[in-house]
């Protein structure tokens, strides 16, 4: 299986995985593979909801041996993909790609051990851009904050966890989306691009049972004044060091 004229195929994980992209719709980027790594090993089943590529549930799947993972896709042509590019990698058995939409719940309730989603996180109001598949997958024009914390209360079982990655500056706002809905943050990480400059992400996972919230060490992706990748993030990344 190979990608058509109009799609590429990328490496993930320094070439243990690899993705079928559109050349000019939504690709991948850093923060679906630092999710990935967050949430892995992960155990028993596991829905990523807007899996876009597919990148994040293949990554969970082949970190982690133990898992089962649903992948949901409102897009019929990222769907397509995501299928596509789980057949080339081999993973049918551990990853399925299901077409449909968060919002509209239509996975069984209290089924998984884990949600995880990389969602759309820029405003609708923001400047969207002209590529319809672009637009969709990251502005909360189909599927935002609101639907996320709804969709994953029902998705998981009593003691499951959700974990997302957001912008740094929308850390506030998901904390009190979370608790509101009864969804208590268990673990944050801030993700920084050199040690010396402020997080642009971060990393927070959450669960239905109550608990305490540990915050990690900052994840620090650049060595100072270069863009040579720390330790840490090649590790994430599977790149040799």
């Amino acid at each position: 299986m190979t990608a058509r004229d109009d799609e590429t195929l990328d490496a993930a994980l320094g070439g243990a995985l690899r993705v079928i992209q559109h050349k000019k719709g939504y690709r991948f980027s850093l923060d679906a593979v630092l999710l990935a790594d967050f949430v892995s090993p992960a155990r028993g089943s596991v829905v990523d909801l807007g899996t876009g590529s597919g990148v994040v549930a293949m990554i969970v799947a082949h970190r982690s041996p133990d898992a089962r993972v649903t992948a949901l896709e409102l897009q019929p042509a990222l769907a397509d993909r995501a299928r596509r590019s789980v057949a080339l990698n081999r993973l049918e058995q551990r990853v399925t790609v299901v077409e449909g939409d968060v919002r509209k719940l239509e996975l069984p309730s209290r089924s998984f051990d884990l949600v995880v989603s990389n969602p759309p996180f820029q405003a609708a109001s923001d400047r969207v851009s002209p590529n319809s598949e672009r637009a969709h997958a990251r502005h909360e024009l189909t599927y935002s904050l609101a639907d996320l914390g709804p969709a994953a209360k029902h998705l998981l079982k009593p003691n499951g966890k959700l974990a997302v990655v957001y912008p740094a500056t929308r850390l506030d706002e998901v904390l009190h989306a979370f608790v509101q809905l009864g969804l208590s943050p268990t673990r944050l990480q801030l993700v920084h691009p050199r040690a010396d400059e402020p997080a642009k992400m971060f990393l927070l996972e959450a669960s239905l049972a109550e608990s305490r919230m540990n915050t990690l060490p900052p994840l620090v992706l650049h060595e100072p004044g270069a863009r040579t990748y720390t330790p840490e993030a090649a590790r994430i990344l599977g790149e040799r060091g």
